[in-house]
């Protein structure tokens, strides 16, 4: 586990390995530092930094393999939710240089405040007796978050759908689905090629850039995709994160999922949030 700088190659024994993907291209492990119970790191085989220097097959076998492990971790762990996490980047916060998907069991109060868990990702690091300690992050509380005008968001989700428009999909002309809401199809920027997926602006991003990726069945969570709408979800994922790291002048991003509500899912429908981070940038 690691690559290029940082600190050093960890060398893992078979003990830690949950499992391994049926292609050999990703693997499961487990008890490293973990934050809660079960808590678990999926990793591609092919020691790279970026989730951008994957190719599409190695893309969604990391994902699969992120569900297969969850599937594992309900049962042995009694967990009601999971939270998901990819920190794509130095800049991110990355404490390794070799990609990795947290996914973490969560149980009904199992942390005083469900906010938590993520400053417990952003300061861990998989060696014994050290801290991560990821660039400032500046989130403001909720209470400070106002709502954003259609007007604005429709601005927005433009300078997007520009970027977007090669080989993506047709924009929707109707309201749009999450969950409950009907979505004004001015904040949708981004159909994929078979339309299984979407991404639309944030009425309240918590950094400028902070954009979400759904499947466009409502669906409450990971395990209720299709393998072809899970492929596709992921793929339009890095497709989005691309395209608004390049509007944003951002070179990383951090991912992350809340797959269920006791992670911390306001709304029962997949979405995955993409949040461009770049160094230099007090917005970012």
């Amino acid at each position: 586990l690691g690559a290029g700088n940082g600190p050093p190659d960890l060398q893992l024994g078979t003990d830690k390995v949950l499992l391994t993907s049926p292609g050999d291209l990703s693997v499961a492990l487990s008890g490293l530092q973990p934050i809660l119970p079960g808590h678990t790191l999926v990793v591609p085989r092919r020691r790279v930094e970026r989730l951008s220097e994957l190719s599409k097959e190695e893309t969604v076998d990391l994902f699969d393999t992120a569900r297969s492990a969850q599937q594992l971790l309900r049962g042995r762990f009694e967990a009601t939710a999971f939270n998901w996490a990819v920190k794509d980047g130095e800049a991110a916060g990355q404490p390794i240089p070799h990609v990795h998907v947290h996914v973490i069991p969560r149980k009904p109060r199992d942390l005083t405040a469900n906010d938590l868990v993520y400053d417990m990702i952003d300061r861990w690091s998989p060696l014994d007796g050290q801290e991560n300690v990821p660039p400032q992050l500046d989130i403001p509380d909720d209470d400070l978050r106002k709502a954003r005008s259609e007007k604005d968001m429709a601005a927005e989700a433009s300078r997007y759908a520009q970027l977007a428009a090669k080989g993506a999909g047709q924009l929707p002309t109707e309201a749009v689905r999450f969950g409950k809401f009907n979505l004004n199809p001015s904040q949708v920027f981004y159909v994929s090629s078979s339309g299984l997926s979407l991404a639309f602006v944030n009425l309240k991003p918590l950094v400028p850039g902070h954009v979400l990726v759904i499947p466009r069945r409502v669906l409450p969570t990971i395990a209720d995709l299709t393998e072809e709408e899970m492929r596709d979800l992921w793929h339009s994922v890095r497709a989005v994160q691309s395209l608004v790291q390049e509007s944003h002048g951002a070179c990383c991003s951090n991912l992350g999922m809340q797959d269920g509500p006791d992670a911390g899912q306001s709304v029962p429908h997949v979405h995955v949030h993409i949040l461009p981070r770049g160094q230099g940038k007090s917005s970012l």
